[in-house]
Protein backbone atom coordinates (compact mmCIF):
# COMPACT_ATOMS: atom_id res chain seq x y z
CA UNK A 1 0.00 0.00 0.00
CA UNK A 2 2.86 2.31 0.90
CA UNK A 3 4.67 1.52 -2.36
CA UNK A 4 1.51 2.26 -4.31
CA UNK A 5 1.09 5.66 -2.65
CA UNK A 6 4.72 6.49 -3.41
CA UNK A 7 4.26 5.50 -7.04
CA UNK A 8 1.16 7.69 -7.35
CA UNK A 9 3.05 10.61 -5.82
CA UNK A 10 5.93 10.13 -8.28
CA UNK A 11 3.54 9.94 -11.23
CA UNK A 12 1.74 13.08 -10.03
CA UNK A 13 5.03 14.97 -9.85
CA UNK A 14 6.04 13.73 -13.31
CA UNK A 15 2.64 14.74 -14.73
CA UNK A 16 2.98 18.20 -13.20
CA UNK A 17 6.49 18.58 -14.64
CA UNK A 18 5.34 17.52 -18.11
CA UNK A 19 2.35 19.87 -17.96
CA UNK A 20 4.57 22.74 -16.80
CA UNK A 21 7.06 22.02 -19.61
CA UNK A 22 4.28 22.01 -22.22
CA UNK A 23 2.87 25.26 -20.81
CA UNK A 24 6.33 26.85 -20.83
CA UNK A 25 6.94 25.78 -24.44
CA UNK A 26 3.54 27.21 -25.38
CA UNK A 27 4.44 30.53 -23.80
CA UNK A 28 7.80 30.62 -25.57
CA UNK A 29 6.12 29.81 -28.89
CA UNK A 30 3.96 32.95 -28.57
CA UNK A 31 6.92 35.32 -28.11
CA UNK A 32 7.63 37.25 -31.34
CA UNK A 33 11.13 37.20 -32.75
CA UNK A 34 12.80 40.06 -34.60
CA UNK A 35 11.47 38.85 -37.94
CA UNK A 36 7.90 39.06 -36.59
CA UNK A 37 8.46 42.62 -35.38
CA UNK A 38 10.07 43.62 -38.67
CA UNK A 39 7.09 42.24 -40.60
CA UNK A 40 4.62 44.07 -38.36
CA UNK A 41 6.56 47.33 -38.75
CA UNK A 42 6.49 46.94 -42.53
CA UNK A 43 2.68 46.64 -42.44
CA UNK A 44 2.42 49.85 -40.42
CA UNK A 45 4.98 51.72 -42.51
CA UNK A 46 3.22 50.83 -45.77
CA UNK A 47 0.04 52.68 -44.77
CA UNK A 48 1.25 55.09 -42.10
CA UNK A 49 0.06 58.69 -42.47
CA UNK A 50 0.78 62.03 -40.85
CA UNK A 51 -1.33 62.20 -37.68
CA UNK A 52 -1.05 58.47 -36.88
CA UNK A 53 0.56 56.96 -33.79
CA UNK A 54 1.58 53.47 -32.69
CA UNK A 55 1.04 51.77 -29.30
CA UNK A 56 1.75 48.28 -27.96
CA UNK A 57 -0.60 45.87 -26.20
CA UNK A 58 0.52 44.69 -23.73
CA UNK A 59 2.24 48.03 -23.33
CA UNK A 60 5.44 46.51 -21.91
CA UNK A 61 6.00 44.29 -24.98
CA UNK A 62 7.94 46.87 -26.99
CA UNK A 63 10.83 44.94 -28.52
CA UNK A 64 9.68 46.02 -31.95
CA UNK A 65 9.95 49.75 -31.26
CA UNK A 66 13.32 50.18 -33.09
CA UNK A 67 11.70 48.91 -36.31
CA UNK A 68 9.23 51.82 -36.15
CA UNK A 69 11.83 54.58 -36.24
CA UNK A 70 10.56 57.81 -37.74
CA UNK A 71 6.97 57.19 -36.68
CA UNK A 72 5.05 58.55 -33.69
CA UNK A 73 5.52 55.62 -31.29
CA UNK A 74 4.22 55.74 -27.71
CA UNK A 75 6.46 53.55 -25.56
CA UNK A 76 5.13 54.41 -22.13
CA UNK A 77 4.05 51.30 -20.21
CA UNK A 78 0.84 53.17 -19.36
CA UNK A 79 -0.83 54.38 -22.56
CA UNK A 80 -2.21 57.88 -22.18
CA UNK A 81 -5.36 57.61 -24.30
CA UNK A 82 -6.08 61.32 -23.95
CA UNK A 83 -2.85 62.07 -25.81
CA UNK A 84 -3.63 59.34 -28.34
CA UNK A 85 -6.98 61.08 -28.86
CA UNK A 86 -5.19 64.06 -30.39
CA UNK A 87 -4.22 61.88 -33.36
CA UNK A 88 -6.35 60.73 -36.30
CA UNK A 89 -5.58 57.01 -36.25
CA UNK A 90 -3.82 54.64 -33.88
CA UNK A 91 -2.00 51.43 -34.76
CA UNK A 92 -2.04 48.79 -32.01
CA UNK A 93 0.62 46.07 -32.11
CA UNK A 94 -0.51 43.05 -30.10
CA UNK A 95 1.56 40.09 -28.92
CA UNK A 96 1.90 37.56 -26.12
CA UNK A 97 -1.57 36.17 -26.82
CA UNK A 98 -3.34 39.53 -26.64
CA UNK A 99 -5.60 38.93 -29.64
CA UNK A 100 -8.12 41.67 -28.89
CA UNK A 101 -6.46 45.00 -27.99
CA UNK A 102 -7.78 47.11 -25.17
CA UNK A 103 -8.90 50.45 -26.61
CA UNK A 104 -11.37 52.95 -25.15
CA UNK A 105 -15.01 53.05 -26.27
CA UNK A 106 -15.63 54.88 -29.52
CA UNK A 107 -12.50 53.71 -31.35
CA UNK A 108 -13.51 52.13 -34.68
CA UNK A 109 -11.53 49.24 -36.15
CA UNK A 110 -10.17 50.21 -39.56
CA UNK A 111 -7.96 47.27 -40.48
CA UNK A 112 -6.39 44.09 -39.15
CA UNK A 113 -3.27 42.12 -40.14
CA UNK A 114 -1.41 39.13 -38.69
CA UNK A 115 2.20 39.11 -39.89
CA UNK A 116 3.64 36.28 -37.81
CA UNK A 117 3.27 36.40 -34.06
CA UNK A 118 2.51 40.10 -33.92
CA UNK A 119 -1.03 41.30 -34.55
CA UNK A 120 -1.54 44.69 -36.20
CA UNK A 121 -4.81 46.55 -35.82
CA UNK A 122 -5.64 50.08 -36.91
CA UNK A 123 -8.34 52.18 -35.25
CA UNK A 124 -9.95 55.49 -36.13
CA UNK A 125 -9.81 57.89 -33.21
CA UNK A 126 -13.20 59.37 -32.21
CA UNK A 127 -13.69 62.86 -33.62
CA UNK A 128 -13.46 65.23 -30.67
CA UNK A 129 -12.56 68.26 -32.73
CA UNK A 130 -9.01 69.56 -32.72
CA UNK A 131 -6.62 71.22 -30.31
CA UNK A 132 -6.44 74.90 -31.20
CA UNK A 133 -4.00 75.91 -28.48
CA UNK A 134 -1.54 73.60 -26.71
CA UNK A 135 -0.29 75.50 -23.65
CA UNK A 136 2.72 73.21 -23.17
CA UNK A 137 3.81 73.59 -26.78
CA UNK A 138 3.32 77.36 -26.52
CA UNK A 139 5.25 77.80 -23.25
CA UNK A 140 7.42 80.44 -24.93
CA UNK A 141 4.29 82.64 -25.23
CA UNK A 142 3.70 82.58 -21.46
CA UNK A 143 4.43 85.51 -19.14
CA UNK A 144 5.64 84.11 -15.83
CA UNK A 145 5.49 86.25 -12.67
CA UNK A 146 6.20 85.66 -8.99
CA UNK A 147 3.54 87.52 -7.01
CA UNK A 148 4.95 88.86 -3.74
CA UNK A 149 2.86 90.76 -1.14
CA UNK A 150 4.42 94.08 -2.15
CA UNK A 151 5.57 93.57 -5.73
CA UNK A 152 5.48 91.50 -8.91
CA UNK A 153 8.68 89.82 -10.07
CA UNK A 154 8.67 89.03 -13.78
CA UNK A 155 10.68 86.04 -15.02
CA UNK A 156 12.51 87.26 -18.12
CA UNK A 157 15.08 84.52 -18.79
CA UNK A 158 13.85 81.86 -21.23
CA UNK A 159 16.17 78.96 -22.08
CA UNK A 160 15.47 75.45 -23.36
CA UNK A 161 11.72 75.79 -22.95
CA UNK A 162 11.91 77.11 -19.37
CA UNK A 163 11.28 80.46 -17.69
CA UNK A 164 13.66 81.55 -14.91
CA UNK A 165 13.57 84.53 -12.59
CA UNK A 166 17.23 85.47 -12.76
CA UNK A 167 19.87 82.76 -13.09
CA UNK A 168 19.06 79.21 -14.13
CA UNK A 169 18.03 76.98 -11.23
CA UNK A 170 17.56 73.18 -11.12
CA UNK A 171 13.94 73.33 -9.94
CA UNK A 172 12.81 76.95 -9.50
CA UNK A 173 11.48 77.50 -12.99
CA UNK A 174 8.32 77.17 -15.07
CA UNK A 175 8.52 75.20 -18.28
CA UNK A 176 8.92 71.96 -20.15
CA UNK A 177 9.84 68.86 -18.21
CA UNK A 178 9.52 65.08 -18.51
CA UNK A 179 8.46 63.54 -15.22
CA UNK A 180 7.21 60.22 -13.84
CA UNK A 181 3.61 60.93 -12.84
CA UNK A 182 0.94 58.33 -11.98
CA UNK A 183 2.74 55.44 -13.65
CA UNK A 184 3.94 57.14 -16.83
CA UNK A 185 6.66 59.53 -17.93
CA UNK A 186 4.75 62.60 -19.13
CA UNK A 187 5.66 65.82 -20.90
CA UNK A 188 4.36 68.57 -18.64
CA UNK A 189 4.62 72.17 -17.56
CA UNK A 190 6.72 72.07 -14.38
CA UNK A 191 5.37 74.70 -11.96
CA UNK A 192 7.09 74.24 -8.60
CA UNK A 193 5.45 76.80 -6.27
CA UNK A 194 7.16 79.37 -4.09
CA UNK A 195 7.16 79.25 -0.31
CA UNK A 196 4.77 81.24 1.87
CA UNK A 197 1.63 81.31 -0.30
CA UNK A 198 3.19 83.57 -2.90
CA UNK A 199 1.57 82.56 -6.20
CA UNK A 200 3.36 81.81 -9.41
CA UNK A 201 1.34 83.37 -12.22
CA UNK A 202 1.61 81.81 -15.68
CA UNK A 203 -0.25 84.08 -18.10
CA UNK A 204 -0.93 83.35 -21.77
CA UNK A 205 -2.07 86.58 -23.39
CA UNK A 206 -4.94 86.87 -25.86
CA UNK A 207 -5.74 83.19 -26.37
CA UNK A 208 -8.58 82.49 -28.79
CA UNK A 209 -11.09 80.50 -26.76
CA UNK A 210 -12.53 77.22 -27.99
CA UNK A 211 -15.42 75.19 -26.64
CA UNK A 212 -13.51 73.12 -24.08
CA UNK A 213 -10.45 73.73 -21.93
CA UNK A 214 -8.89 70.44 -20.80
CA UNK A 215 -6.67 70.65 -17.72
CA UNK A 216 -4.47 67.83 -16.44
CA UNK A 217 -2.43 68.13 -13.27
CA UNK A 218 -0.77 66.28 -10.43
CA UNK A 219 2.36 65.55 -8.41
CA UNK A 220 5.51 63.85 -9.61
CA UNK A 221 6.16 60.40 -8.18
CA UNK A 222 8.96 61.84 -6.07
CA UNK A 223 6.62 64.41 -4.52
CA UNK A 224 4.08 61.70 -3.65
CA UNK A 225 6.72 59.49 -2.03
CA UNK A 226 8.27 62.37 -0.08
CA UNK A 227 4.99 63.49 1.49
CA UNK A 228 6.55 66.78 2.58
CA UNK A 229 5.35 70.36 2.38
CA UNK A 230 1.70 71.41 2.15
CA UNK A 231 -1.17 71.06 -0.35
CA UNK A 232 -1.03 73.23 -3.46
CA UNK A 233 -3.78 75.54 -4.62
CA UNK A 234 -4.25 75.47 -8.41
CA UNK A 235 -6.43 78.15 -10.00
CA UNK A 236 -7.24 78.84 -13.64
CA UNK A 237 -8.66 82.13 -14.86
CA UNK A 238 -10.10 83.13 -18.21
CA UNK A 239 -10.09 86.89 -18.39
CA UNK A 240 -11.16 88.08 -14.94
CA UNK A 241 -13.13 84.96 -14.01
CA UNK A 242 -11.96 81.87 -12.14
CA UNK A 243 -13.06 78.84 -14.17
CA UNK A 244 -11.38 76.16 -12.07
CA UNK A 245 -9.94 75.95 -8.57
CA UNK A 246 -8.57 72.93 -6.74
CA UNK A 247 -6.49 72.25 -3.62
CA UNK A 248 -4.36 69.17 -4.28
CA UNK A 249 -3.60 67.10 -1.17
CA UNK A 250 -0.24 65.50 -0.46
CA UNK A 251 -1.45 61.92 -0.92
CA UNK A 252 -3.41 62.46 -4.15
CA UNK A 253 -1.24 60.49 -6.54
CA UNK A 254 -3.38 60.49 -9.71
CA UNK A 255 -2.91 62.44 -12.91
CA UNK A 256 -6.16 64.38 -12.68
CA UNK A 257 -8.18 65.62 -15.63
CA UNK A 258 -10.64 68.50 -15.70
CA UNK A 259 -12.77 69.65 -18.62
CA UNK A 260 -14.15 73.18 -18.51
CA UNK A 261 -17.00 74.22 -20.79
CA UNK A 262 -16.22 77.52 -22.51
CA UNK A 263 -18.65 77.13 -25.40
CA UNK A 264 -20.48 80.37 -24.62
CA UNK A 265 -17.17 82.26 -24.88
CA UNK A 266 -15.97 80.53 -28.05
CA UNK A 267 -14.20 82.83 -30.46
CA UNK A 268 -13.36 85.52 -27.92
CA UNK A 269 -9.77 86.39 -27.06
CA UNK A 270 -8.86 86.45 -23.38
CA UNK A 271 -5.81 85.99 -21.20
CA UNK A 272 -5.67 82.47 -19.73
CA UNK A 273 -3.88 82.46 -16.38
CA UNK A 274 -2.66 79.56 -14.23
CA UNK A 275 -1.85 80.29 -10.56
CA UNK A 276 0.04 77.87 -8.29
CA UNK A 277 0.65 78.50 -4.58
CA UNK A 278 1.32 76.71 -1.28
CA UNK A 279 2.25 77.74 2.28
CA UNK A 280 5.11 75.16 2.35
CA UNK A 281 6.88 74.34 -0.91
CA UNK A 282 9.12 71.48 0.24
CA UNK A 283 9.05 68.76 -2.45
CA UNK A 284 5.86 70.19 -3.96
CA UNK A 285 6.70 69.21 -7.52
CA UNK A 286 3.45 70.29 -9.17
CA UNK A 287 2.93 69.82 -12.91
CA UNK A 288 0.13 70.42 -15.39
CA UNK A 289 -0.83 70.55 -19.04
CA UNK A 290 -3.69 72.37 -20.76
CA UNK A 291 -5.30 72.22 -24.19
CA UNK A 292 -7.95 74.36 -25.84
CA UNK A 293 -10.27 72.30 -28.06
CA UNK A 294 -12.67 73.56 -30.71
CA UNK A 295 -15.02 70.66 -29.97
CA UNK A 296 -16.78 69.40 -26.87
CA UNK A 297 -14.55 66.80 -25.23
CA UNK A 298 -16.61 64.18 -23.43
CA UNK A 299 -15.47 62.56 -20.22
CA UNK A 300 -15.68 62.57 -16.44
CA UNK A 301 -15.21 65.82 -14.58
CA UNK A 302 -13.12 66.29 -11.51
CA UNK A 303 -15.07 66.58 -8.26
CA UNK A 304 -13.80 70.14 -7.89
CA UNK A 305 -15.29 71.11 -11.26
CA UNK A 306 -16.62 74.61 -11.69
CA UNK A 307 -18.07 76.17 -14.81
CA UNK A 308 -18.78 79.74 -15.76
CA UNK A 309 -22.39 78.60 -16.26
CA UNK A 310 -22.57 77.44 -12.65
CA UNK A 311 -21.02 80.47 -10.98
Amino acid sequence: MKDRASAIAVLAVLAFCVAYLVWDLWLVARVPDLADWAAAAEVVRSEYREGDCVVFDPAWAQEGAPFLAGMDVITSETVDWYEVGKRRRVWVLTSMGRDIPRVPPGYIEDGSWQPGRVGVMRFLVPNQGRVTYDFLARIADARVTRVHPDRREECRTFRNGRWYCGQEHPWQFVGRQDRDIAGAVRQVVWAHPLNGDRPIEIRYPSVELGRTLVLRYGWTQRAVEAGLGAPVRFRVMVGSQVVFERVLGLEEADWFEQRVDLSHLRGRREDVVFLVSTPDYQNRQFCFTADMWDGVVDGARDTAYTSLHER
